[in-house]
């Protein structure tokens, strides 16, 4: 019986290891993570612009125009350069694609309709909360459960969503959890006051 040595470095996690090609330097994906919500917060504000009473355009014709040019123009990269130089057409691929682009659409109407009808800090401060349900389904789906920072993660997203919001609410909530009650000591001292 042959032993076979083991590796000298560990074995990674494969979710970290990535699916092909170079590792990117660790400052290009923390930049455009923080890009991603200014770039969000730029399109709410103009479609709340373009929306408005002055301007006028219609929520709807906005969004499907603008998903159509830009996935017309995914559409014309990926024929001439993508397919051709780094990867080869796959219909399987294709068809996911074509189904989460049509539910991307959906929740970017649904998005641009919230902006236009409501105000834009709570629409974002809720959509932003895709993160943390992502989260949480992807737990499901590995059958991990959540570590404890994890969790408090999630309730601090799902709290600071919320008091953006429902802010009224919350402080009202928050004033009756809070409110001194009076102590004996304090009534006594009350009564003695208003005696005088």
């Amino acid at each position: 019986m042959q032993l076979t040595p083991l590796p000298s470095q560990p074995v990674q996690d494969q979710e970290l290891q990535p699916s092909s090609g170079k590792v990117l330097p660790a400052w290009i994906p923390t930049v455009l993570g923080i890009l991603a919500p200014i770039m969000f917060a730029i399109q709410g504000m103009t479609i709340k612009h373009f929306t408005s009473e002055r301007i006028g355009f219609d929520s709807n014709v906005l969004t499907f125009s603008s998903c159509f040019s830009v996935c017309f123009i995914a559409l014309i990269i990926g024929a001439l350069w993508f397919w051709p130089k780094v990867q080869a057409f796959d219909p399987y691929l294709f068809l996911i694609g074509l189904g989460s682009s049509i539910l991307d659409t959906l929740a970017t109407v649904s998005l641009q309709m919230a902006y236009t009808k409501g105000p834009a800090g709570p629409v974002s401060a809720v959509s932003s909360l895709n993160a943390v349900f992502l989260s949480i389904l992807q737990s499901f789906i590995q059958r991990k459960f959540p570590r404890s920072l994890e969790i408090i993660g999630f309730v601090i997203g799902l709290i600071g969503a919320t008091i953006m919001v429902l802010p009224d609410q919350v402080l009202h909530i928050l004033s009756i959890l809070f409110r001194r009650r009076p102590t004996p000591e304090s009534k006594h001292k009350n009564g003695e006051s208003s005696s005088q």
